[in-house]
């Protein structure tokens, strides 16, 4: 939809060229999806049919995983031509751009908004005003406008919502990065929707546990922590009480937070004596990635493996991602744009990232040495479909045969952090800006926080992925000196 403006050329009415503009605006919208979601299969934007009015285009995210669904968006396109008024709103606590819709156009969107899990109302501003939108056709798709976005349903859930006005953070820029995040959001809040289904509810054994398990303060439950018994025998028990398919999925999403609090206790019951943590981490592999991301119980492992090497004197810590696929150019652009997220993560915890070919053997195994306390620890494996625990296996492979693979990969990058956005950006065959991530964090874009979904405000800081590439050029120089 466009938002009509005065003609400055005085050959078409202001009607007319809205019209065009909001038809370029929605044109442009599904060339830069297209782009984003370019090689993961996702079928191309839709349109309701009939039309909605609210809802002008479909957009099927991806899971990139089996064990996973696809998430539907929806999204109503608006565009304008003019410098629109930008005003503090402290509801918000962000500058934001003024989008006049009345009255009447905010209680109707508003009512819809309400009816589906989520509305995005994507905002085109025309970059280049005195062209006709028709002349922009001739740009790339990057260039013809600045993209904001927020979740109408957000904004409007409330009887205190503005009654004339939507409101577009400054910080709420739409391009790759962003979109990016945007998937992960929202693939890590369908990932942990079995944990509140209405099935779990009628199971008090494990509906109690799920609070034990996963905590917002990041404090280790020591009953669950002594030994792999709530994993392997407690949750075992529950199967004939849920649907096969909900204990399955209940039942990985509960031992993926035991185990990794397992992980973190052990880490910190061994913290005097580590001098090391590399990991190949085979979640990169999938739709999974987006679990360092947003999963607040990856974080806060992060934060453990942070905790226990920071200050300590020549501490290796490494992370290897691989690819999906032996061709890095197969592998879905949104997918690698995830990875280069979570290297900056950890590369702001003091960790070597190495973004790596996918290995010829063992893709989706998981490999990891802990040095000078423990040695290998199982943890998972991963499957195009499922997740196995390592833990049920008998540990045939020693930790001199971990190392022997972890070197081994970390010799075939694909991208090491020292070399910066300009080549990631090379790499994605994308602009540099379609990896600039705002200075601030986005404000009504991204799900809301909860037990389970932290935002990676980390990543909205002033010149991150320079202070990462300087960060990581030094750290190689120790390493080369």
């Amino acid at each position: 939809m466009g938002v009509a403006s005065r003609d400055p050329t005085g050959r078409r009415s202001s009607g007319v060229r809205s019209q065009e503009l909001g038809e370029t605006a929605e044109g442009t919208f599904r060339d830069l999806v297209r782009l984003w979601l370019g090689g993961t299969g996702a079928p191309a934007p839709s349109t309701l049919n009939p039309d909605s009015q609210k809802v002008d285009l479909k957009v099927t995210l991806p899971s990139l995983w089996a064990g996973a669904a696809n998430i539907e968006t929806n999204w109503q396109i608006k565009s304008t031509s003019q410098n629109l008024p930008v005003a503090y709103v402290p509801a918000l606590g962000a500058q934001c751009l003024k989008l006049r819709l009345g009255r009447a156009d905010l209680d109707s969107l508003a009512n819809y908004a309400r009816s589906t899990r989520n509305l995005y109302v994507a905002l085109a501003v025309q970059r280049r005003q005195v062209s006709p939108p028709t002349e922009m056709l001739n740009d790339p798709p990057v260039e013809r406008f600045d993209w904001y976005v927020v979740d109408a349903r957000q904004q409007l859930d409330g009887e205190d919502r503005d009654r004339e006005y939507l409101y577009f953070p400054r910080q709420n820029r739409l391009n790759l990065a962003t979109f990016s995040l945007l998937w992960g959001g929202l693939w890590v809040r369908t990932f942990f929707d079995p944990l509140g289904s209405q099935q779990l509810l009628a199971v008090p054994g494990l509906w109690t546990a799920v609070p034990r398990v996963f905590r917002t303060d990041g404090l280790l439950d020591d009953d669950l922590l002594r030994d792999w018994n709530f994993l392997l025998r407690d949750l075992p028990k529950y199967r004939g009480q849920l649907d096969d398919q909900v204990f399955k999925e209940v039942n990985f999403r509960l031992g993926l937070g035991n185990a990794l609090g397992i992980i973190r206790s052990q880490l910190y019951a061994a913290a005097g004596s580590l001098d090391a943590i590399r990991s190949y981490c085979p979640e990169a592999l999938y739709g999974t990635a987006n679990l360092w991301l947003f999963a607040r119980t990856y974080r806060q492992f992060m934060d453990t493996s942070y905790d226990v090497a920071h200050g300590a004197k020549d501490f290796n810590s490494q992370r290897l991602l691989p690819l999906t696929a032996p061709n890095p150019d197969d592998v879905p652009r949104i997918l690698r744009c995830a990875l280069w997220h979570v290297g900056l993560i950890y590369s702001l915890l003091d960790t070597e990232v190495k973004i790596i070919l996918r290995p010829d053997h063992d893709a989706g195994e998981d490999h990891s040495y802990y040095g000078g306390g423990i040695g290998y620890f199982p943890w998972i494996s991963l499957t195009d479909d499922q997740a196995h625990w390592m833990v049920e296996r008998d540990a045939a492979a020693t930790s001199g045969d971990h190392l022997d693979f972890l070197n081994e990969q970390a010799s075939r990058p694909y991208f090491e952090y020292w070399q910066g956005v300009s080549e990631m950006a090379r790499l994605l065959k994308v602009d540099g800006r379609e990896l600039l991530l705002p200075d601030e964090p986005p404000v009504q874009m991204f799900p809301a926080e909860s037990t389970f979904l932290r935002h990676p405000r980390e990543l909205f800081a002033p010149q991150v992925a320079a202070r990462v590439q300087s960060r990581m050029n030094a750290m190689k120089g120790r390493i080369n000196g």
